[in-house]
């Protein structure tokens, strides 16, 4: 087993004999010379990249392979994109953020080689492997360090009740605010009262719809036959099978809005797990009061190429005609394959706003957002002639798949949809039971996954912990538990 870990792997292969770099960070210090004043004034500090250089044994014995095969090996390892990380057995408690710099250069022997590697690290600090976390007690949690320089925590956040804003801030006067402060004498009435939440754990409150078919649209809907599950670990619903019928074909579960609602905002997420040759698809299907379609949001594959998941939006006339908003199978072909992708439609009075998204996990086992509307995540139509207005009062989950292809699995992950009131009040963007995430180092904040740095305020920023240990303060009083997470930093 390898003496030292590169993005993730270790090598039976390869083990390091020993590596240097400097103690704490290699600074550029620029100054300006001023007449008549001894010294200089100092004009910045710049912390340059740090270079680790190390020596490696590459060791071909009893692997009954050439040594060039096992070094084309280890080259393909080394040779990354972008810095993943390193960890060596010497230090097993740090991990370095680097990346190759050069070519190796190899002295030969007869089954192994002695091989100079120089890895550069972008980001010249190195960090604990291990994340640290405190939990919020009466709206403050104290932060402490074994590193010896400034760093940034995240905070995971669940609301107790409904707030128009969110502030933490410290005693040296280090704040980050979102969203606005309740005002004397303004309505605290929501501007975007919550109708339903559901995180599609549970059929509870769904009913089965047997027979018949939701739309004669071909694209999202198809025939309703089969039954409706949830997965193993109640996090989706999934079909449990699709019945008889030919076509598409799958179940159909629907449940009731607790009002009708004019204005609104649907924000959804589904998945499906593509395989060569299957097709599926899964939507979420709105009805008027009469129980006719007033749009669809989901995913449909229906290519057996694999590379045609698309992102699916639709509305519907009176007359049950459809209008596409949305038809994107992302950046590439595979951009939604594999992946839960989260899917948003709002309408206010006669302007219907689209969003879609999904995450990712980057090689440095952080979470990242990426849109799939080119630069723009959000577009627009407007229904100028006004036949797209129809109010909601229901909502199916359909899973379909066809009865002449493999099936693509789908999971139905969640549904929320806000109603948007035109009259004066308070905006809650954030509401009881909200997952919140801020992040102090991609300076981000999230909630219920989706990103709103729309509501930071202006004069507000996001800021390093400097003091050891150091409390922070996270406002309003009693609305939020939860835990600051942040990871020790060295020069």
């Amino acid at each position: 087993m390898g003496n030292f870990s590169f993005n993730g792997k270790t090598s039976p292969y390869v083990n390091y004999m020993d590596y240097k770099t400097h103690y704490g960070l290699e600074r550029d210090v620029q100054y300006s010379e001023v007449v008549g004043r001894p010294g200089g004034v100092l004009s910045r500090v710049k912390e340059n990249v740090r270079v680790i250089e190390t020596n490696l044994i590459i060791d071909a014995y009893d692997t009954g392979r050439k040594l060039e095969d096992v070094a084309d090996d280890i080259v393909s390892w080394l040779s990354t994109n972008e810095p993943a990380p390193l960890i060596f057995d010497r230090e097993p408690d740090k991990v370095y953020y680097a990346i190759l710099n050069e070519s190796l250069d190899p002295t030969y022997f007869v089954s192994f080689s002695k091989v100079s590697v120089k890895f550069l690290c972008i980001d010249p600090f190195k960090y604990s492997r291990d994340e640290s976390k405190n939990p919020i007690i009466e709206d403050s949690v104290t932060l402490a360090t074994n590193g010896n320089a400034e760093y940034k925590p995240r905070l995971e956040l669940t609301a107790l009740k409904d707030t128009p804003y969110l502030a933490i801030g410290t005693s040296n006067n280090d704040f980050l605010a979102f969203g606005d402060p309740f005002v004397p004498n303004q309505s605290t009435t929501s501007k975007n009262p919550r109708i339903l939440l559901d995180p599609m754990n549970t059929l509870s409150g769904w009913q089965h719809q047997t027979t018949g078919e939701i739309l004669a649209n071909n694209w999202t809907g198809g025939k309703v036959s089969g039954s409706m599950t949830t997965n193993s670990n109640y996090t989706a619903f999934r079909a449990k099978d699709y019945g008889a019928e030919t076509g598409w074909r799958g179940p159909l579960v629907k449940k009731s809005l607790t009002k009708t609602v004019a204005d609104f905002k649907i924000t959804c997420s589904l998945k499906i797990f593509d395989i060569d040759e299957g097709i599926g698809k899964g939507f979420y299907h709105f009805y008027d009061e009469a129980g006719k379609v007033v749009c669809a949001l989901g995913l449909v594959d229906d290519e057996k190429d694999g590379r045609a998941v698309k992102a699916v939006i639709q509305v519907f006339n009176d007359y049950g005609e459809a209008k596409t908003l949305l038809n994107y199978r992302g950046d590439n072909g595979t951009a939604y394959k594999n992946l839960e992708i989260y899917i948003q439609l709002e309408r206010f009075n006669n302007k219907f706003t689209i969003k879609t998204w999904n995450y990712y996990i980057d090689k440095n086992g952080k979470r990242q957002q990426r849109s799939r509307l080119k630069e723009d995540i959000r577009q627009v139509f407007t229904d100028n002639g006004r036949v797209y207005q129809r109010p909601i009062r229901q909502v199916s989950a359909y899973i379909a798949s066809h009865s002449s292809f493999p099936t693509s699995v789908v999971y139905m992950t969640r549904i929320e949809v806000l109603e948007l009131i035109s009259q004066q009040g308070t905006d809650y963007f954030i509401k009881k039971g909200d997952n919140v995430i801020v992040d102090f180092e991609d300076q981000v904040i999230t909630v219920n996954d989706e990103i709103r740095n729309d509501k930071k305020d202006f004069f507000s920023s996001y800021f390093d912990i400097k003091n050891n240990p150091q409390e922070l303060v996270v406002l309003p009083n009693n609305t939020f538990s939860g835990y600051a997470i942040w990871r020790d930093k060295w020069q």
